[in-house]
């Protein structure tokens, strides 16, 4: 390589660093940031109840300020139960913060549904939250979580 190559490969270097550690694109632009914390998705295992056999899981995903939470379950009363997020834990779960999806039979038989909450993942994560689904109930009858998994 040439002294006249070797510059050429140094200045292009030092360029490709500033744009890179100044975030700036080829015509002066900010980068869009990227979400703090990093995380874009996460799994929440959702446990059976007051002594119900119903359990699954909810995929978490990312979707700028909101979050896509999609839930399958399995057990006797899945059909049809309805889903929320709510402060707290499993063991003391509070009011309740936003409505998820009620679970329907999907075409493949699997029982799921898919709701938008307008709350950031990482809101989500770095709060006490949780995910409980309730079987369908008569009017007035005290809702019962069926399965309920924490938001870590």
């Amino acid at each position: 390589m040439s002294k006249t190559d070797k510059g050429r490969v140094a200045v292009a270097v030092s360029l490709a660093l500033a744009m890179g550690v100044t975030g700036q694109g080829a015509i002066g632009a900010p980068e869009e940031e990227p979400e703090r914390g990093g995380r874009k998705e996460l799994e929440v295992a959702l446990q059976p109840a007051s002594g119900s056999e119903t359990r699954g899981r909810a995929v978490l995903v990312a979707e700028g300020r909101d979050t896509r939470v999609t839930a399958w379950l399995a057990g006797p009363v899945a059909l049809g139960a309805r889903g929320y997020v709510n402060r707290g834990s499993c063991a003391e779960i509070g009011e309740i913060v936003a409505p998820l999806p009620t679970i329907t039979e999907q075409p493949d038989g699997s029982l799921s549904g898919s709701a938008v909450v307008a709350m950031p993942l990482q809101e989500l994560v770095e709060g006490d939250y949780v995910i409980a689904f309730r079987p369908v109930q008569k009017e007035g009858a005290m809702e019962i979580p069926i399965s309920c998994g924490e938001i870590r």
